[in-house]
């Protein structure tokens, strides 16, 4: 690929940026509302082009489902970049909806006075926050929801405490969601031992002196550039806010990505509909990984870090 002699990689995708931004208007202006809202800032239209510059593998149908949602259940495409691993399906959707019903009445059938009320209190006021963030629609009955989405899967919303924290969990075992979900990849986060080796390269090509390299390292007998005498190594842990929360779930399989939520003030359940990725989800894992491959090939193979 050619970059402007003035510039890099930088500038010249600043450039197609600004060259695609009507492009990128069009494609915002024609998506699911739900969906145009949560990917309001992404230039898909950019990143597309990013991927397929390098040749990231599936890279058009990745762009297609930011576009229109992920699926939560059944078959998950192949993305060509994720390890191969089988993951079979106990269950179908069609299954789980035939039992809606049974699921429901397990969840309202909790008995309040065993329920941690301050946990709950917690737990439903970080659902407002939710939904004051456009992450959640609702609250609703469950008359509401058999008007809005007719046959509907509710997932049980627990917290659990991590130190002065609470965390929502969304159970999408227990309703049977997962269940239903194939898939022939699964996902191989780094562990510390691809850290330690990364940061032990960069260190051997920057500011390891020659005499300390040993002698399987790939840069013994090299001499550094007279411009790297004085480099230092730095690092910077980058924690994406909200992953999940940053891509959408697809519109279809709404009636699966339901939440039920205890309410300590009527002292029973409320449900909301979630509209990005759940947190709970098998789905939501490797579709949140698929994307973070994206993002590293194009680190990596564009901008060289």
């Amino acid at each position: 690929m050619l970059f402007p002699p003035a510039g890099g990689p930088i500038a010249f995708w600043q450039h197609r940026a600004q060259l695609l931004a009507p492009a990128e208007a069009v494609l915002h202006a024609a998506l699911n509302s739900v969906i145009a809202e949560i990917i309001k800032d992404k230039r898909l239209k950019v990143v597309g082009e990013m991927l397929a510059s390098i040749s990231f593998p599936n890279s058009g149908r990745l762009i297609h489902l930011m576009a229109s949602g992920f699926p939560v259940a059944g078959a998950y495409p192949h993305t060509g970049v994720l390890p191969p691993a089988e993951r079979v399906a106990t269950s179908t959707i069609e299954d789980i909806w035939r039992g809606s019903r049974r699921v429901q009445q397990n969840i309202t059938a909790d008995n309040p006075t065993v329920i941690d009320q301050d946990l709950a209190a917690e737990v439903y006021t970080l659902t407002t926050d939710e939904v004051k963030k456009a992450w959640l629609k609702g609250p609703y009955s469950t008359t509401d929801l058999d008007h809005r989405l007719g046959t509907c899967i509710p997932n049980r919303r627990f917290g659990v405490r991590q130190g002065q924290k609470v965390r929502c969990i969304d159970d999408f075992s227990s309703s049977g969601v997962n269940a239903t979900l194939s898939a022939i990849e699964t996902v191989d986060p780094d562990g510390l031992d691809r850290i330690a080796v990364n940061a032990r390269g960069h260190m051997e090509a920057f500011i390891s002196s020659s005499s300390s390299r040993s002698s399987s390292s790939p840069f013994a007998g090299l001499t550094r550039h007279t411009g790297h005498t004085e480099s230092k190594l730095v690092a910077r842990l980058c924690d994406l806010e909200s992953a999940y929360r940053q891509l959408p779930r697809a519109p279809g399989h709404a009636s699966l990505t339901l939440i039920a939520v205890y309410n300590p003030s009527s002292r029973s359940f409320d449900f909301f509909e979630q509209t990005p990725l759940a947190f709970g989800a098998s789905s939501s894992v490797l579709s949140f990984n698929w994307v973070a491959e994206a993002i590293k090939f194009v680190l990596l193979k564009i901008f060289h870090i």
